[in-house]
């Protein structure tokens, strides 16, 4: 368009006007793409320590992490509907109804053997710390 609006004089060569002017604009529009994408620079107020620790989130999440993964080993010990109830409600966060209607019980039954089955986790887990 814009060789439309101002042709160039004295062209020998068209094509390699053409290709110049395609091969220009491109270049135009990935550095101006590079620029709207990368952001403006970072100065020297951008690096400033906040003062904060995080040293007490990340024992936590390890903390999280541990349990976790003792909990998980302690699904074996819970029968097949109640390591379902488990994973699938408390773990997955899937809807009662759903899972009720899998197990062909009530929501509220799941309610009592997603309790039943933290009781038993819990059990499981404490018996290990005292041995």
């Amino acid at each position: 368009m814009s060789l439309m609006a101002s042709p160039p004089q004295d062209v020998q060569n068209w094509e390699a006007v053409m290709v110049s002017a395609a091969k220009r604009r491109a270049l135009d529009r990935v550095r101006s793409a590079a620029v709207r994408h990368a952001g403006p620079g970072l100065g020297p107020d951008h690096d400033t320590d906040d003062g904060s620790d995080i040293s007490q989130d990340v024992a936590d999440a390890v903390d999280r992490q541990r349990l976790a993964a003792r909990a998980w080993d302690n699904l074996a010990l819970l029968d097949e509907r109640h390591r379902k109830v488990a994973w699938d409600y408390i773990a997955l966060g899937r809807p009662r109804a759903e899972i009720a209607a899998e197990l062909d019980v009530s929501p509220a039954r799941v309610s009592q053997m997603a309790t039943r089955a933290l009781e038993m986790l819990l059990d499981a887990m404490r018996q290990e710390e005292v041995k």
